[in-house]
């Protein structure tokens, strides 16, 4: 059976002739952009938003920048009203690649004083005054990558990432999913904060991939699931205008077993086991998404066929009897 979901393996279409990114900023991985603005701003205090992975606190705690959690709501809207004071940044994450809409509200509220987390939204472009930042091997099979927007110039002295492998993309692309994954969690170990250029691989073959096509593709898988699965889902999840979707985010109203899924070599990973801990009084919605989130995949390795695979699937394991519950 063919693996569907999962880290990524070697780009094999390098069709397209399409610059990416245009104007940004060319570094190794989100943390490393974050670290560069959280170097250029200074901030006094940050507040992050409690749905969010250790990743994104690696370069605030290395820079030793006190920083606060902030609580969603059902909406994936601050559940809290608070100001920022002098010297104060929020960071804005577009969740799932679906919530643009969101973060033009914190704009318009705090201005440049928002700092854009991309990394699950790798198509969008800049937005005016304000940071923001994105994660290419999220999205592609590459080892490293990121751009970052800036609303005037960075001065960064930058040499090219060497410290790259390929091990896990070559290895997936053979079927050794095994060994791959291995491979993958370490080369996800050797991920720093330091502030370095993107890798020369990353750079060439995100020059030559076909955007477009890959944003079409992943829009439709999205709508495909959102047929199949809405009303099963307790999240809404409408799919913006020009939006391109990281996953299609399915939180049903139980906790369910997602080594189900497993077992039939489909991956949906978990948005992210930290926050449970992390995630104290006033955080009960965050619990809910780390424990019970889906994130089904729906990137351009897949077409209607896969995502019809992964549809079933999930259905039966909406219908087996379980005691779980988010």
């Amino acid at each position: 059976m063919k693996a569907i979901g999962g880290f990524f393996e070697t780009e094999k279409d390098l069709t397209g002739m399409e610059n990416c990114h245009p104007g940004a900023v060319k570094l190794s991985s989100g943390r490393a952009a974050f670290r560069a603005i959280l170097e250029a701003v200074r901030p006094r205090h940050v507040w992050v938003p409690c749905f969010s992975c250790d990743a994104l606190l690696e370069p605030l705690r290395h820079l030793k920048i006190p920083f606060s959690f902030w609580a969603l709501n059902s909406c994936l809207e601050p559940a809290e009203d608070f100001v920022l004071e002098q010297d104060e940044y929020i960071v804005a994450v577009n969740y799932f690649g679906i919530n643009a809409n969101q973060i033009v509200s914190l704009v318009r509220r705090w201005e440049g004083r928002v700092i854009i987390d991309n990394t699950q939204a790798f198509f969008e472009g800049p937005v005016q005054g304000c940071f923001s930042f994105n994660s290419a091997r999220k999205f592609y099979g590459v080892p490293d990558g990121s751009f970052l927007y800036a609303p005037g110039e960075l001065d960064l002295k930058l040499e090219d990432n060497t410290d790259v492998t390929l091990d896990h993309l070559n290895q997936r692309a053979a079927g050794d999913m095994e060994n791959g994954y291995r491979a993958f969690q370490a080369a996800e170990a050797k991920v720093t904060t330091e502030v370095r250029g993107m890798s020369r691989y990353s750079k060439e073959t995100l020059k030559r991939l076909p955007h477009r096509r890959i944003c079409e593709q992943r829009r439709r898988n999205f709508e495909q699931y959102a047929t199949a699965l809405a009303g099963w889902n307790t999240l809404s999840t409408a799919l913006p205008p020009n939006a391109v979707p990281f996953c299609y985010p399915f939180l049903p109203e139980r906790k369910n077993d997602r080594r189900r899924l497993y077992e039939q070599q489909i991956f949906v990973p978990t948005f992210w086991p930290e926050v449970i801990a992390r995630a104290g009084a006033g955080h009960d919605f965050e619990q809910r998404l780390a424990q019970g989130l889906l994130p089904l995949p729906v990137d351009h390795r897949y077409g209607q066929d896969e995502i019809a695979t992964v549809i079933q699937a999930v259905r039966e394991l909406l219908e087996a009897p379980s005691t779980m519950r988010c």
